[in-house]
């Protein structure tokens, strides 16, 4: 669905942007994406990443490492050694380093 393209296309989409959508969203059917119907065999959600929480000062810290350790020993995937996780956001979060905008 399109709401999601935008989350997926941080360059195209502002944060502003993307708020804006959002304010309107209201009974968001869940989708799988292409990528899990076709390349995955048993492809299932084990975790909900909410961009809202990891922007937020607040939570972000925890809600990448809540997010990582979903996802971390998976075969094919590398994940930040979580010592280094929280440096890794306040740098791209906070200080926005990497920002392509």
């Amino acid at each position: 669905p399109e709401h999601f393209e935008r989350l997926t296309q941080p360059v195209m989409y502002a944060e502003a942007e993307l708020i804006a959508e959002q304010e309107f969203l209201e009974g968001v059917p869940p989708v799988i994406h292409e990528h899990c119907k076709s390349d995955l065999k048993n492809c299932k959600p084990v975790a909900i990443a909410s961009y809202e929480r990891i922007l937020d000062p607040e939570t972000g810290p925890s809600e990448v490492d809540r997010f990582a350790a979903a996802i971390e020993g998976k075969a094919g995937l590398s994940v930040i050694a979580e010592e280094a996780r929280e440096c890794v956001w306040k740098e791209l979060i906070v200080n926005g380093k990497g920002n392509a905008n």
